[in-house]
């Protein structure tokens, strides 16, 4: 449950209108992005710059005006990285890679001491 990502509150679980705080979900009313940000900057981080669904559609649309940023250094550029989502994708695939290298280290651990156990009782 530790990895359980958002929180969730009663009002997310009692009220079918209320947001649920997942990572790049749009707010209804503002129209601004839900991003993950850098736990390590948290003190810097200015909710009223988010990008809103608007800034992502707009820089979409600059990027397709211009065919050539199709390609960065021969490879085609994703969606997403033509946009202001790309710093906060780069916190939260830094956010997953971590949970998946602590959820190994605990599989490792725990295949370890089944063995010991088994070493231990004679049950193999």
């Amino acid at each position: 449950m530790q990895y359980t990502y958002p929180r969730l509150d009663v009002h997310v679980s009692t009220q079918m209108n209320h947001l649920l705080k997942s990572p790049f979900v749009v707010h209804p009313k503002t129209g601004r992005v839900c991003i993950p940000i850098d736990p390590e900057t948290a003190d810097d981080f200015n909710p009223f710059i988010v990008p809103t669904i608007t800034d992502l559609l707009r820089e979409l649309d600059e990027y397709t005006e211009d065919e050539d940023a199709m390609e960065e250094g021969g490879r085609v550029v994703k969606n997403f990285d033509r946009t202001s989502l790309r710093g906060p994708l780069e916190i939260f695939d830094k956010f997953l890679s971590g949970c998946a290298s602590e959820n190994g280290e605990h599989r490792k651990m725990a295949k370890e001491a089944t063995e010991r156990m088994a070493a231990e009782t004679g049950d193999w």
